[in-house]
Order: C-alpha cells, then structure tokens, then sequence
C-alpha cells in the first residue's frame, strides 16, 4: 500500500512518504494480522482526505477516523469522516486514540506562517504542544507515529490561494 499511496503524493514527498513507512513497517512491533487502523488528525486539510480515502479502500472504512477541529462538510459526512478533535485539548485526545486503538497515528494539524504571526500561543499549542502528545500517546499506546509536513510539497512559484493538491 506504502508504494501505491505514494504515487499519489507530490514527488518529494512520494520518497519521504515511502522510506519513513516502509522503514516503520519493517521494524515494527505492532502484530499486523489484523488489518492496521488509522487515526488521522487534522484530517480535514491538504493530506487528510485524500490519506483517509486511500486507506478506506485498502483497509475498510471501519479501520480509518479521520478528525479534525474543522466542521466537515457534506462529502465528509457521507464519508464518516465527521469525527470532531482539538488535537490542543490532550485529553479528548488521548480519549480518541484509547477508543479507537489505532495501530497508526497520522498527526496532520498545523497552523501556517500567518497565522502563526497572527497568534503565537496557538501556534505553540497547535505546532509544538500537539506533537508531543501524539508522540507520548503513540509510546503509551503503543502506536505507530506519522507526521507529514504538506508545506514541504510547494515551492516557490506555488499559489498563495486556492492551492491545488498538485502545484509543482
């Protein structure tokens, strides 16, 4: 699936993609005999759908929750992917991974440059306090971290507005 869902990805992030997964699979110690489960947060952004989707059709749509601080809109609905998380509150956040027990974490939230600027104390919670959560929840329960940056992707004569998926 590492491979397939990659080509899907811009090319710098189709290598980045492949090697951190096919490098966490191999030396994983979570028992794939079940298919693996994903907890996608900030679902709801540049990656997340498109993730949730790929691995919906691999491994069921039961084995993937896509969350986000966003209101999902209509197609997110028909999706199931309307689950509602503040990756900033630890608790509710600990709630999800407990629940749902995810072999994977794919922890996409992230506030951009501006935005930051405009609010630091959320950008640490969101950018920094996040990260560590997922990082401690995925030790505690024992679940595999991923955490991709879409910022990577765009160069500089990319769109500041209305950004496709592919801009390269």
């Amino acid at each position: 699936f590492i491979t397939m869902f990659s080509k899907k990805l811009p090319k710098n992030l189709q290598t980045l993609f492949t090697r951190t997964a096919h490098r966490n699979l191999s030396t994983s110690k979570t028992n794939f005999a079940q298919d693996p489960k994903f907890l996608i947060t900030g679902g709801r952004g540049q990656l997340g759908r498109g993730m949730a989707d790929e691995l919906s059709s691999r491994y069921g749509a039961s084995n993937v929750m896509l969350t986000d601080v966003s209101v999902p809109n209509d197609e997110d609905n028909a999706k199931n992917y309307n689950h509602m998380l503040d990756v900033c509150n630890a608790e509710d956040y600990e709630k999800y991974v407990q629940e749902f027990e995810p072999t994977w974490i794919l922890h996409l939230p992230a506030l951009l440059s501006a935005s930051c600027e405009a609010n630091l104390d959320l950008a640490k919670k969101v950018n920094f306090d996040s990260v560590f959560t997922a990082f401690d929840l995925a030790k505690r329960y024992n679940s595999k971290l991923f955490i991709p940056s879409s910022i990577g992707a765009f160069g500089p004569n990319s769109p500041l507005h209305d950004v496709p998926d592919r801009c390269i």
